[in-house]
């Protein structure tokens, strides 16, 4: 069983490239703890191929050498803050709706097309001066992978963060899960990588 965690810096998390095994310290290890306990006898292999500052457009121009050719039986998917973060200044390379439907349906439908399922994470913000140019945008763009996620039957969960997430900042702060607004913390990296766990032990026990 191999599993693919794609996106980008929050999936990447400073991983070693150089070691196309490593994890890396960010929400993936905390799932693959979870995971290797849950199925102790089971042999499962895990790729991390986030790679900081990634668009949907990346994804599509590595779909075929950083998801197909990896031939993974699962594809995690983690994607979408810097389509939003990088058409505000100074980067100012926009990235349309239409773009990143576009985008995110020449690679959900060629996974599909390979009978790869994925599950799919919400991408999310939290309150920070640097980043409320974007939240409408980003609203937008989650509702787009909300809607791809009901269309594509190959995806078999979409899980919501930036709700529980706010809910989170209400009740803890708003650094207890993120220093920056994006980035997770330590605590941040746990909860997702238990979150994303706790969707693949039963998917897991299910179709493999």
């Amino acid at each position: 069983m191999r599993i693919l965690f794609q996106g980008d810096s929050v999936t990447d998390a400073g991983r070693y490239y150089e070691d196309g095994s490593d994890i890396g310290p960010g929400y993936p290890s905390y799932t693959v703890k979870l995971l290797k306990e849950a199925f102790p006898d089971k042999e499962l292999e895990f790729i991390n191929r986030g790679i900081s500052g990634n668009r949907t457009e990346h994804l599509v121009a590595r779909l075929q050498k950083d998801f197909l050719d990896l031939k993974p039986d699962l594809v995690t998917l983690l994607i979408g803050v810097n389509d939003c973060w990088h058409s505000c200044p100074p980067t100012n390379i926009p990235t349309t709706d239409e773009q990143f439907e576009s985008n995110l349906r020449t690679v959900l439908g060629a996974l599909d097309a390979a009978n790869i399922p994925v599950v799919m994470l919400e991408p999310f913000s939290l309150p920070s001066p640097h980043l409320q140019d974007f939240r409408a945008d980003l609203a937008r763009r989650t509702d787009i992978e909300r809607s791809l996620a009901r269309e594509y039957q190959n995806v078999l969960a979409f899980i919501p963060l930036d709700g529980p997430a706010y809910a989170d900042a209400v009740q803890h702060g708003v650094t207890h899960l993120t220093d920056d607004g994006v980035h997770p913390n330590e605590t941040g990296r746990a909860w997702i990588g238990k979150l994303l766990a706790d969707t693949l032990i039963p998917i897991l026990k299910e179709k493999f």
